[in-house]
C-alpha cells in the first residue's frame, strides 16, 4: 500500500488499495449503536486511522459508506482485515 495526497476531507495521505482510497467522511446523521455496522466497517484495517481523522477534525460522526472500498467490504471481496481474499 502507498500513501496518496491529502484531499482535505479524508485521511491525510489516505491509504490506497488498488485504485481506491480509504477515507472517512463526516456524517450529520446520528445512528443507534445497533446500526453502526450499516455505516462503518469496524474490522477494516484502516478503521482506527479513520477514527483518528474524525476525532482530529472534530466530526460528531463519520461514515465509511462513501469510502471507495465500502462496496468491496459489503460484497465480501476484502477479508476482515481489509486485505484482498
Amino acid at each position: 500500500m502507498s500513501n496518496g495526497p491529502n484531499d482535505g476531507n479524508g485521511a491525510r495521505g489516505g491509504r490506497v488499495f488498488g485504485a481506491a482510497m480509504f477515507k472517512p467522511m463526516p456524517c450529520a446523521q446520528q445512528f443507534a449503536v445497533e446500526d453502526v455496522d450499516l455505516h462503518r466497517h469496524l474490522d477494516c484495517e484502516n478503521y482506527d486511522e479513520c477514527l483518528d481523522v474524525a476525532v482530529k477534525k472534530k466530526w460528531p460522526n463519520f461514515t465509511c459508506t462513501e469510502c471507495p472500498v465500502w462496496s468491496l467490504h459489503r460484497r465480501g471481496l476484502l477479508n476482515g482485515t481489509g486485505g484482498a481474499q
